[in-house]
């Protein structure tokens, strides 16, 4: 076997041990290379307390998640331009007029292009009542290592982050959540 021969074979073994070994850190950690599909997570049991993120809203005022505790906190990490983000503001509408006493419901867009006065058009033209804002510099994408739009997650009174939903939620098991959490 020729010297280039066999650089070439050495490179191709260790292009595949690569790969093989990619492959197996995502299953031993548990998670696959498309992400954790498991559209809900129950994070009671972990007790994780939510960071004092800062949001930039709407309105370019600044808002800090501890300014808001003393209410479930409910985040919809969307995007103005995805299609299920929007199906889901309907439900969120429907849990804002259940709730709206009990809750607190923040919009956050992740797309680092959307400005506070696209989120504020994006508000006013589909009728949104709930506070909405931007996710500077992606704090909370990055926290929730953020891979799907919709993500919700629910911050109980006291700032523990309680559950964490991927994709649609209707408002039937939306509203059924919250209420084991707004009691």
């Amino acid at each position: 076997m020729g010297v280039d021969a066999l650089q070439r074979s050495t490179a191709m073994a260790a292009v595949v041990l690569a790969i093989v070994a990619f492959g197996l850190g995502f299953m031993i950690s548990g998670l696959s290379p498309y992400g954790d599909m498991a559209p809900d997570r129950n994070l009671l049991e972990l007790e994780i307390e939510a960071p004092n993120w800062s949001m930039i809203l709407a309105n370019e005022s600044s808002l800090t998640l501890h300014q808001l505790m003393g209410r479930v906190v409910l985040i919809d990490l969307m995007d103005t331009s995805c299609s299920t983000c929007i199906t889901q503001e309907s439900h969120l509408l429907n849990i804002y007029e259940i709730f709206q006493d009990d809750l607190w419901i923040v919009s956050l867009t992740v797309d680092l292009l959307d400005t506070p006065q696209a989120i504020a058009n994006h508000m006013t033209s589909r009728g949104l009542p709930w506070l909405h804002g931007v996710d500077s510099g992606g704090e909370m994408a990055q926290y929730f290592n953020l891979r799907y739009l919709p993500t919700l997650i629910i911050i109980d009174a006291e700032g523990y982050v309680r559950w964490i939903h991927i994709g649609l939620w209707s408002t039937d098991d939306l509203s059924s959540t919250l209420m084991t959490i707004i009691g």
